[in-house]
């Protein structure tokens, strides 16, 4: 069960539920309470839940910094979103949610950087050029 922890600016951190490991120490960056590893998301319309809306469906939880926040459920969809080459990079930002690792601390080889018109798309695999669920967008704005 993956859960989100959202801020009342709208950054969010990956939580897991660890009621299941609770005879066990929990690591602080999964730990819903504990957690401090936000980062930015784009939000549909710019709405989500914060501690000052309410959290809606949400429960709400204070870090023991004072720093309120929302921890809500989440599904993730791994799929592929492009199967052909953006547009533009503000096609990229209007579809895409969240962000990725930097592919250059993975493996080397591990993905092909191949330059469009305003962005790096990189390809998982060395030779790939196929679109797939773990393409990258490299965005230069």
């Amino acid at each position: 069960n993956v859960q989100v922890k959202i801020n009342n600016e709208g950054y969010v951190a990956v939580v897991h539920d660890t009621f299941v490991m609770q005879n066990h120490m929990i690591p602080a960056h999964v730990n819903a309470e504990e957690t401090l590893n936000w980062f930015k998301p784009y939000w549909d319309g710019g709405i989500f839940p914060t501690p000052a809306n309410g959290c809606g469906n949400c429960r709400q939880t204070t870090h023991v910094t004072g720093i309120d926040a929302c921890i809500c459920d989440a599904n993730v969809i791994d799929e592929r979103v492009f199967s052909v080459d953006a547009a533009s990079v503000e096609e990229i930002v209007s579809i895409l949610s969240i962000g990725a690792i930097d592919p250059f601390i993975a493996d080397a080889d591990s993905y092909n950087a191949v330059s469009k018109a305003g962005y790096i798309v990189h390809f998982k695999g060395a030779a790939s050029t196929t679109y797939d669920a773990d393409t990258i967008f490299e965005l230069n704005h």
